[in-house]
């Protein structure tokens, strides 16, 4: 089995590493993470931000390694509109699976999916899990993060 995790900068990409290592998976499984940016606009370079996915890419393939030791886990940053890069890398790399964060800060907030998950669901070659935080109700009545959900789509 092969299985393309899509994670970004955020700190929600290592709930979505450590939703993948409680998983029970067949043994050969292997994992590729994907870290899919888009042309840096923010006040520092585009090359210093790659420098910082590629760091975090490191840490968490090293990080999955450590918690699932008979899986193979490599990763790839690449520079390009998520939505595209996911489903070609995922159709590429015979990915039978997709695992993607939604944390809801972006696209369709009040369902918490954002708008790379929902394309991400709709043109992927596989099935599609999706991980995104848990909603209850704090004491003022709002919402507030807790625990991870996971979902997951076939396609």
């Amino acid at each position: 089995m092969r299985v393309l995790i899509a994670i970004d900068h955020s700190k929600f990409a290592s709930e979505v590493t450590d939703t993948v290592s409680h998983h029970p998976w067949p043994e050969n499984t292997e994992f590729m993470i994907l870290n899919a940016v888009e042309a840096c606009t923010l006040p520092y370079s585009t090359d210093d931000f790659l420098h910082q996915c590629r760091i975090l890419l490191e840490t968490t393939v090293a990080n999955l390694s450590r918690k699932l030791p008979d899986h193979k886990v490599t990763g790839e940053v690449i520079e390009g509109d998520a939505k595209q890069e996911i489903v070609t890398a995922a159709d590429q790399w015979k990915a039978d699976l997709i695992i993607i964060g939604a944390h809801g800060e972006t696209g369709l907030k009040r369902h918490g999916i954002g708008n790379v998950v929902m394309s991400v669901l709709n043109h992927a070659p596989c099935s599609v899990e999706v991980v995104k935080p848990r909603r209850s109700r704090s004491e003022n009545g709002k919402e507030r993060a807790t625990k991870k959900e996971s979902v997951r789509a076939k396609t």
